[in-house]
């Protein structure tokens, strides 16, 4: 390793990574993502996607460990948990609008049982993927609202 860095002769380097070169030998070095990083990056506004009516369901992570969101039809409020990569939520209340259409009253109960179930995420450029306790994922995007 010290032979190669006294002889690199290239270096180039990414957003996590590190690479030094001799010409006929590299050394490549990458940042470790901590269970800190991963749970930072948790803290935003995420939409559901996928077989989704509109308006689709968001969750919003504050630091605090405070979860807010939309089912669709109505508000939701609670806390979650994070033991990366394990994430679980509090009983969670919601506001107690008619839905517009049966479509979105089906959804809403759907996305509600689901965040029940939810054992782990990951977060993964722009996409958080929520794993419930049959291995089944739900896959959200970074909200640009």
């Amino acid at each position: 390793m010290l032979g190669i860095v006294n002889a690199a002769r290239g270096v180039s380097f990414g957003a996590a990574t590190l690479v030094l070169s001799t010409g006929t030998a590299r050394l490549v070095y990458s940042k470790k993502e901590t269970a800190m990083d991963m749970t930072t990056r948790l803290h935003t506004r995420w939409r559901l996607v996928g077989d989704v009516t509109d308006p689709a369901p968001t969750l919003e992570f504050a630091e605090d460990g405070h979860v807010s969101g939309d089912t669709g039809c109505n508000r939701l409020s609670g806390r979650y948990t994070v033991d990366s990569p394990a994430l679980t939520f509090s009983p969670l209340a919601t506001t107690r609008r008619a839905c517009i259409s049966a479509d979105l009253q089906a959804q809403e109960t759907a996305f509600l049982a689901m965040l029940a179930r939810v054992r782990r995420y990951a977060v993964s450029g722009a996409q958080l993927v929520l794993t419930l306790d049959d291995g089944r994922t739900c896959t959200f995007v970074r909200s640009m609202d």
